[in-house]
């Protein structure tokens, strides 16, 4: 009997081995099935990240939710929130955005029932719109910085001045 006692202990283990290896493998095969779900905001926001424009349609409430939940580097540094609202309009016109830069201007009407427009069709048509992207002005932060160049040289050459008019009223030659 002591010969079978070890036979059927590997073979307990074995069967234990394969049973733990499958639910294993099982546990593993749900995990993606089991993920959270995306909200319909996360998918207005993931659309727009594949070619920065919002192909599909959503419901209304998903693009002003897309846009609160935005992080504010993607707000600040890209056209993301524009392209989202303007997908917003087209939704609310029951059309899809055709992106680009010849887009159709249009209106619609938000939750607070204001008009919000796209542009005028007319200054768009003529080109005389204005272009705020490019670098036409400078940054006013570089303003700030060069008045603070300008009173720091102010400053110096007056302590320089200072320096001069103090020497020749003590008499010393002045130190160059």
């Amino acid at each position: 009997m002591k010969p079978s006692t070890p036979v059927s202990l590997r073979r307990a283990t074995l069967l234990a081995l394969l049973v733990l290896a499958g639910f294993a493998v099982a546990a593993l095969m749900s995990a993606p099935a089991m993920a959270k779900q995306k909200t319909c905001a996360e998918q207005i926001v993931d659309d727009w990240y594949d070619n920065q424009r919002v192909d599909k349609l959503y419901p209304i409430h998903c693009y002003r939710e897309a846009i609160d939940g935005l992080p504010l580097d993607i707000k600040d540094y890209s056209d993301a929130q524009d392209a989202i609202l303007r997908a917003l309009a087209y939704r609310q016109a029951n059309e899809l955005d055709p992106g680009g830069s010849g887009l159709k201007p249009i209106a619609y009407r938000n939750t607070a029932d204001s008009v919000i427009s796209l542009g005028n069709p007319d200054e768009l048509a003529s080109g005389q719109s204005t272009n705020t992207a490019g670098p036409s002005s400078v940054p006013i932060p570089l303003i700030v910085l060069a008045g603070l160049a300008g009173l720091l040289l102010i400053a110096g050459g007056a302590g320089y001045v200072a320096r001069r008019v103090q020497a020749r009223r003590d008499g010393d030659p002045p130190a160059e």
